[in-house]
């Protein structure tokens, strides 16, 4: 017969003892109840609760991927967009103003012909009871930029009356006349000025669309960045998931073993759940990244809800991006917003000139020179003024003086004062471009440098938890400790993800700050309005 060796026993007595006590508080219903009599039903056993769940997955990950690379996502942005689709009327726009103002020096073609008959009361042996007046003429005429009016005329009529037996004498008449601005539109510059600010606004109109193609291309490239960064954490929150059930797992055995308590699993379940919680609220946010990539990108948003967006460009394991230093003088000679505030102000000073002459009194000279000619037929008239036989000529002045004129005064003070706010709006536009771009690449400099420190941080968190894991299994640490560095590392991670993402989205913000969106991301623009 075989006996415990000596000493045993009294040791092992207290443990014993201890694992009875913890059994019955866990189990009070059944400590205080009598024996069940033999062949009596028995009470089914106890449901058992599985070690871990499958952390629950949302709808959207059921869907089918759509792999996207962030050229794709600006292609499809530059094609369906549709702030960019409405902004790119806006050079369509200015270019049918500019068709408009040309429309001043478009020739003039009139024609017209006229019949009637008249029946009046014969007073007198003079009067006529009826006539009849048929006339007809035909002008061309041509407005030039130097305020010069040239028109070429030609008419020619006749009255026939019963008292001349309705023989019609027919009068033709074929001419030119010249009129000349002298003071008031005199020269291209006042003529000109409403094609040269039409063609200003074209320009600064184009200058707006690339402003906001660049604005287009940063937020696809934030959005992209952004679902980069939330898909990144989700995998992230999956692996402190993974631990968490891990070190329950490990508890549990270690409790059944008699080297931890029931407490122990309590708290690891806990950290499991909570964990499992914040899983999906990451995966609601990938949901919401989702959808503001696709606003961007769509302009029927309806197809792409049936896929899940899965962005392709990923930045490489360790990477060590380079310095992005900022260009100022790049920024305010390559900003479109500062070229369009700057024809804005070209707009201005035309206009302020336009209505400087305006000011001025109008003073013109005409002069005109035709020939004419009367006959019984109509032929025979034309004739006559064919062979020049009866000359005409006349030679003339205007001059209009507006007392006061006060509507042109305040016009032109209007047009100098919105020269004047026009300056102070550039002047600030600049200096907003110059800290925009201070700041833009100081972001950029202080995110590339929070990738370093973070990937530090998050791979001595690491360490410290593979160490404290194996004091753990020795024995001489406790899951409290294990999770809050478990609790650790994923901060870390996230910081280091969220560094990442920081970094490549204020590059993009300083390249758009700077006007280099389209050439960092070889985006060309090409065609009218693009």
């Amino acid at each position: 017969m075989l006996f415990p060796p000596r000493g045993l026993v009294p040791r092992l007595l207290p443990l014993l003892l201890w694992s009875w006590s913890v059994t019955a508080c866990l189990c009070p219903a059944h400590a205080d109840q009598p024996p069940l009599p033999v062949g009596a039903p028995q009470p089914p056993p106890p449901a058992k609760v599985p070690a871990s769940t499958p952390p629950p997955k949302p709808d959207d990950f059921a869907k089918p991927p759509l792999p996207l690379t962030l050229r794709e996502c600006l292609e499809r942005a530059f094609e369906s967009n549709l702030d960019l689709l409405i902004d790119r009327l806006s050079p369509l726009e200015a270019r049918a103003n500019t068709l408009t103002a040309h429309g001043i020096f478009d020739p003039n073609l009139n024609l017209s012909g006229n019949y009637g008959e008249q029946t009046t009361a014969q007073i007198n042996a003079i009067t006529a009871p009826q006539t009849h007046t048929t006339d007809a003429s035909a002008s061309l005429s041509q407005f030039l930029s130097t305020g010069t009016t040239v028109a070429l005329t030609g008419n020619t009529g006749g009255a026939a009356t019963d008292a001349n037996g309705f023989q019609t004498p027919w009068e033709s008449f074929a001419g030119a006349t010249v009129t000349q601005s002298l003071l008031r539109n005199f020269g291209s510059d006042p003529n000109m000025a409403t094609i040269r600010i039409a063609e200003r606004g074209e320009t600064a109109a184009d200058a707006a669309l690339e402003y906001q193609v660049d604005a287009v291309i940063t937020a696809v490239a934030d959005a992209y960045y952004e679902l980069v960064y939330a898909r990144a954490s989700y995998e992230a929150l999956q692996e402190s998931v993974r631990l968490a059930e891990k070190l329950l797992s490990d508890t549990k055995a270690r409790v059944r073993i008699g080297v931890m308590i029931p407490l122990d699993v309590t708290t690891a379940n806990a950290e499991v759940a909570a964990r499992r919680e914040d899983l999906l609220s990451a995966s609601r946010l990938i949901e919401s990244d989702e959808n503001n990539l696709r606003i961007l990108i769509a302009k029927d948003v309806t197809p792409l809800l049936k896929n899940r967006l899965v962005p392709t460009d990923l930045p490489p394991a360790d990477w060590e991006p380079f310095p992005v230093p900022a260009d100022i003088a790049e920024a305010l000679r390559g900003r479109a917003d500062l070229r369009q505030a700057r024809e804005l102000l070209a707009q201005n000073r035309l206009s302020e000139a336009f209505r400087k002459n305006q000011l001025l009194p109008q003073l013109g000279v005409n002069g005109a020179l035709g020939y004419s000619g009367v006959s019984t037929d109509l032929s025979s008239s034309f004739e006559r003024v064919y062979n020049t036989s009866d000359p005409a000529w006349s030679i003339g002045m205007t001059l209009s003086i507006p007392l006061g004129n006060r509507s042109e005064k305040g016009q032109y003070q209007y047009a100098q004062y919105e020269t004047v706010k026009q300056q102070l709006l550039l002047r600030q536009l600049e200096q907003n471009v110059i800290i925009q771009t201070d700041n833009a690449g100081s972001d950029a400099e202080t995110n590339r440098q929070e990738i370093t420190a973070t990937r530090a941080a998050r791979q001595l968190a690491e360490e410290s938890l593979q160490a404290e894991e194996k004091k753990l299994a020795e024995g001489r640490s406790t899951n409290y400790v294990v999770l809050q560095l478990q609790d650790q590392l994923h901060t870390a991670r996230i910081k280091e993800l969220r560094a990442v993402a920081d970094f490549q989205k204020s590059v993009a913000e300083l390249m758009r700050v700077e006007g280099r969106a389209r050439s960092h991301f070889n985006i060309e623009l090409r065609g009218a309005a693009y």
